[in-house]
């Protein structure tokens, strides 16, 4: 009976194309997974022994506790099969403390329904199932009459609630024969393995996580982006030691797709499991199938009327950019949110800039601004009422999107541009060397001697790259110099004695050291400053016994500024030291 309704709602082709419309074989949905499980449940039977074969004996307890496990198996969106083995207890009898014990052990086909088709192909949600099979019941007593078995037929109706764990609540009514019957409570776990999958259990979990040059599985999805063979999983691109930028020929290859069947969107993964069918070949996507950073910020939100982030919004974006850059070929879309108050032209603009405040920020973690793309939708996608104030602190959001990747073609014309501004930054860095240093300048300085300008080549912002262990990337807060001058204060010792001590806990790490100053005095005045206090950082970390090869310094001047240059507050912040990592 079991393999019966198995093939008839399996599908069967030659059956159903023979079949009115009327009594047609449901359609499997194409998202469904067959999946292995197993579980177990704890319940109350009511048992009511058949006395008349022991005329002497008499019911003194009906009910018993139950305990039941189970194996199963989803073979369609509508239909399970399981094996299943129960101790229902014992039936008390006045005489003598004696009892009948009971036990089945059956198989049964589950036919589940109510909730939509969606939800029910991936088992998740409210669904109602029917119990249909046969089970051997066994009946054990002292009493020789009582003591017996049989066959019969397990009728049962249930409901599940399914999460995307994998992990599912039970609650059901049984009855497994005219005496025997239970009510119980339990749980099942579906493994996520299909049948052809679980003999291969070993060998899989036997492999490196990098199977390929073309793909990449991390712990919280899969990249297209280029690994070292035989890496450890989220390893960044390989950067040559010549540019910040992926080598050409392994930058073309990051971006050629997998080859994987039934998979229409060429993202990767199969039908069966991808949620987001829809997805470019070149996304960064996660083991569903949706881009991987796709997500509304939920710490992310905003008083009425500011941009700006607290400390909390700071703290998640934080842990956004440390996937980032373990994606580096990764691009996200951040969109901003407003409620209705006020104007939808003003509501615009202040999405605009709650987008951008985002975006900058990002950059201060050296996230690269090719990752980056911020956009402000005002009012005009709202998730929640407008009406309530609750409602209206949902829509202030923000919402991340993942993009296509960074196109190669766009990595080989930097690469180009890298190469040749490379040569002009180490022709800029020794004329910087050799000059003089720069007088102190008043407020009305007279013509104060620098390398002319077009010796003083502001160099590309390098890429960041990842090294696990070494955190110290970004701003280094605490490091200053004496005004208009190279010269490190005292206090900016500890702060570089602590970004010394994490370059020699991790000996494989090289770095970027890059001055920023604010805009006081001349442009170019700015930039030499900014190469000599890079170079004085440099100085001091080969002081303390780190590597000059693994250094590099560069000097941006007054271009790079965090904020305005509006009050001496912001001009401290833009006078900064950044560090950003290199391989």
């Amino acid at each position: 009976m079991v393999i019966a309704v198995a093939l008839l709602l399996g599908g069967c082709n030659t059956l159903s194309g023979s079949l009115p419309s009327s009594i047609s074989i449901p359609a499997n949905d194409p998202s469904f997974q067959s999946r292995l499980y197993g579980g177990a449940s704890i319940g109350s039977s009511s048992l009511d022994p058949n006395l008349s074969s022991a005329p002497a004996f008499n019911l003194a307890s009906d009910s018993d506790q139950t305990t039941q496990m189970r194996l199963g198996y989803d073979i369609h969106n509508m239909l399970s099969v399981e094996v299943e083995n129960s101790v229902l207890g014992a039936a008390e009898l006045v005489e003598a403390g004696t009892s009948v014990k009971y036990s089945a052990f059956g198989v049964s086909a589950l036919i589940y329904g109510i909730n939509g088709v969606q939800n029910r192909s991936r088992r998740e949600g409210w669904s109602a199932y029917g119990r249909l099979g046969y089970s051997y019941i066994k009946r054990s007593s002292a009493v020789l009459p009582l003591d017996n078995s049989n066959s019969s037929a397990v009728l049962g109706l249930g409901a599940e609630y399914g999460m995307r764990n994998g992990i599912g609540i039970r609650g059901e009514f049984t009855r497994y024969d005219n005496d025997a019957s239970n009510f119980s409570i339990g749980a099942i776990y579906r493994f996520g393995l299909s049948a052809r999958e679980i003999g291969n259990v070993f060998a899989t979990a036997a492999k490196p996580a990098l199977t390929s040059a073309t793909s990449r599985v991390g712990a919280n999805g899969r990249s297209r982006g280029n690994s070292d063979q035989g890496g450890p999983q989220n390893a960044p691109i390989q950067r040559q030691q010549t540019t910040h930028y992926p080598n050409n020929a392994l930058a073309a290859q990051a971006w050629a797709p997998r080859v994987t069947r039934n998979d229409d969107d060429g993202d990767g993964i199969s039908n069966n499991t991808d949620r987001c069918p829809d997805t470019s070949a070149s996304s960064t996507v996660g083991s569903d199938g949706c881009g991987l950073f796709d997500a509304t910020l939920s710490d992310v939100v905003f008083k009425p009327g500011s941009h700006w982030l607290t400390p909390k919004a700071r703290g998640q974006l934080d842990k956004l950019a440390d996937t980032l850059l373990a994606f580096p070929e990764a691009r996200i879309q951040v969109r901003a949110h407003t409620d209705n108050k006020g104007s939808a032209d003003i509501n615009m603009s202040l999405s605009e800039r709650r987008a951008e405040a985002v975006v900058e920020y990002m950059q201060t973690k050296g996230i690269a601004e090719l990752q980056l793309e911020a956009i402000g939708l005002g009012e005009s996608q709202p998730m929640d009422t407008n009406d309530t104030a609750a409602g209206r602190k949902r829509n202030r959001r923000v919402e991340i999107a993942t993009l296509s990747n960074i196109d190669p073609d766009m990595w080989n014309s930097i690469n180009e541009r890298a190469e040749k501004e490379k040569i002009e930054i180490e022709v800029a860095v020794a004329a910087v060397a050799k000059a003089p240093k720069a007088p102190a300048r008043s407020k009305m300085p007279s013509e104060p001697i620098f390398p002319t300008a077009t010796a003083i080549a502001v160099p590309a912002i390098p890429k960041p790259g990842y090294v696990a262990g070494f955190t110290m990337t970004g701003v280094v807060s605490g490091v200053s110099f004496l005004s208009d001058s190279a010269a490190l204060t005292e206090s900016s010792n500890n702060a570089l004695k602590e970004l010394s001590d994490q370059l020699k806990a991790v000996p494989d790490v090289s770095i970027a050291i890059m001055a920023h100053t604010d805009n006081q005095g001349e442009e170019s005045a700015n930039q030499t400053l900014s190469v000599s206090r890079a170079l004085a950082v440099v100085d001091f970390l080969v002081a303390q016994g780190i590597s000059k090869p693994r250094l590099l310094p560069e000097g941006y001047g007054e271009t790079l500024p965090l904020v305005q240059n509006v009050t001496d507050a912001d001009r401290a912040r833009n006078r900064r030291i950044e560090v950003r990592v290199l391989n």
